[in-house]
């Protein structure tokens, strides 16, 4: 006997087994992810993302920053506009930095 999925009666995975919120992003977003992250704790050991990762986080951050669960503020304002201007290491570091002051945590 086979079980089949029903989203209707079938308890949210995600949230069953509480991924964090990067869980659910495409592959590719993930994997961008996945990269930055382990760079940003082993820059010697790891490689740091390149241009597309760095758009495909940029992407993500996009989506996270609008989202309409975030409280408004003059410094998430600020978050939101800077968001599309991330093109680099240094810029996608530096909009982190200025998000934990908010405090949001976003990877």
């Amino acid at each position: 006997m086979t079980h089949r999925a029903n989203r209707a009666t079938d308890a949210d995975p995600y949230a069953t087994i509480a991924l964090p919120l990067v869980a659910d992003a495409p592959y590719a977003q993930r994997r961008a992810i996945d990269v930055y992250v382990k760079y940003r704790e082993d820059p010697i050991m790891s490689r740091p993302p390149n241009a597309y990762e760095i758009r495909l986080i940029a992407m993500y951050l996009y989506e996270y920053i609008n989202a309409p669960v975030h409280l408004p503020s003059e410094r998430l304002a600020d978050l939101r506009r800077d968001v599309e201007y991330i093109r680099t290491l240094t810029d996608l570091a530096d909009w982190l930095w200025e998000a934990r002051k908010v405090p949001l945590e976003p990877l």
